[in-house]
């Protein structure tokens, strides 16, 4: 309160040149209020207390450069520049926000080094490789602070990040780490065009002992390479154990259109795991939405309650007339009846990565260890509530 107290008279008393002289006091507390009395004016001046010997002033300098308009000066390059060690994961997310934001090619193998960096928190490795999946993704929200910031990429292109990045892209996958991060690098590569060697894919992606989400991202990555030879694996792949791996072979057959991959679509809805399920409606929305549609109107006997609404979903943007007007019909008897729908469905996969990237909800939440404590603790928000 004290401190506060005195931020605001300096407020009205005090320059931004002497509140950076404070830079070489000896008094933390001296070189901490200027620091707040610089963020408010956001002065790039900052610049000269980011290298400070105490860690929570160098932290509120990051905090103060990132979530000001700072972070668009020269400033901003130098807190890109930064490599986050021993700061709190919320600090070390402002330094991959910060190079999102300035988008040079240099930024770009600047967050594959962060996503390499063994020393940083996983989930902000993680979040350097979805910042470089959203590359030229014009965004109105700031990903770390969650407010709106827009920034509009006219110049930044997924076919230019993989040609700037071929040779790190590669080597970061190459290496033994955690799969998540294998995985979501692999899904970068498909993003921006870089070629991965089938041969190692091909012995990866049936290794059974490998996790899931990374043999998922190593089957789409040879199904993007289009040889009609990989017909034969994702056959194999469709009766594989790991539910992920069957649902993604099944969403490649349906592509393909490989011969009985309907009756294994059929199978999947009827009685297979849930995600193979999911990708069984996806398919029949694209090659069979009559039969998708019969499922639909006849779902209390012939649907689990947990695919209700990807059925919907589905027959909502499917090319035929007739399945549209299926899901419009069940729309339009009741506007509730849409959001019930969710009571029983929906992907936690999918909720998982918002929750933990683009919605920002870790800044202020918790689950188990991880996230902040300005808000509730959700880690048994469904038994709560």
């Amino acid at each position: 309160v004290l401190r506060h107290s005195c931020l605001s008279a300096l407020d009205h008393l005090e320059t931004v040149a002497s509140a950076t002289k404070k830079a070489t006091s000896s008094s933390v507390e001296e070189r901490l209020l200027a620091v707040l009395f610089l963020r408010r004016h956001q002065s790039p001046k900052l610049v000269e207390f980011l290298s400070d010997s105490d860690p929570a002033i160098r932290t509120e300098v990051i905090r103060a450069i990132y979530d000001t308009k700072v972070l668009d000066t020269w400033v901003g390059d130098r807190l890109a520049a930064l490599d986050g060690h021993g700061l709190a994961e919320t600090v070390q997310r402002r330094i991959v926000g910060a190079n999102y934001r300035k988008g040079k090619a240099g930024n770009a193998k600047r967050l594959i080094a962060l996503a390499s960096d063994s020393k940083l928190h996983k989930s902000v490795r993680q979040a350097a490789l979805h910042g470089l999946r959203m590359w030229e993704t014009s965004i109105d929200t700031d990903p770390v602070l969650g407010h709106y910031r827009p920034q509009i990429f006219k110049e930044r292109t997924m076919k230019q990040l993989g040609a700037d990045l071929t040779g790190p892209l590669r080597q970061f996958i190459s290496r033994k780490q955690d799969s998540s991060l294998t995985a979501l690098a692999t899904k970068l590569a498909g993003d921006c065009g870089v070629a991965l060697d089938l041969a190692t894919s091909r012995k990866q992606v049936v290794d059974a002992t490998l996790d899931s989400e990374l043999r998922v991202a190593t089957l789409d990555s040879i199904a993007r390479a289009g040889q009609s030879t990989d017909d034969d694996l994702i056959v194999q792949l469709l009766k594989d154990k790991e539910p992920l791996l069957q649902a993604a072979a099944l969403r490649h057959g349906f592509a393909r259109d490989l011969d009985g991959v309907a009756e294994l679509g059929y199978t999947a809805i009827k009685s297979g795991p849930i995600p193979a399920a999911r990708s069984g409606i996806a398919g029949f929305a694209m090659r069979d939405p009559s039969t998708l549609k019969a499922l639909w109107l006849s779902r209390e006997k012939s649907l689990r309650k947990e695919l209700w609404l990807d059925a919907y979903l589905a027959l909502s943007t499917a090319k035929d007339n007739k399945a549209k007007a299926a899901a419009a019909s069940f729309a339009a008897q009741d506007p509730y009846n849409v959001f019930s729908l969710s009571a029983a469905g929906g992907d936690s996969l999918a909720g998982g990565l918002v929750f933990r990237n683009q919605g920002a909800c870790l800044q202020c939440h918790k689950i188990g260890s991880e996230g902040g404590v300005q808000g509730p603790d959700l880690s048994i928000v469904a038994e709560r509530l």
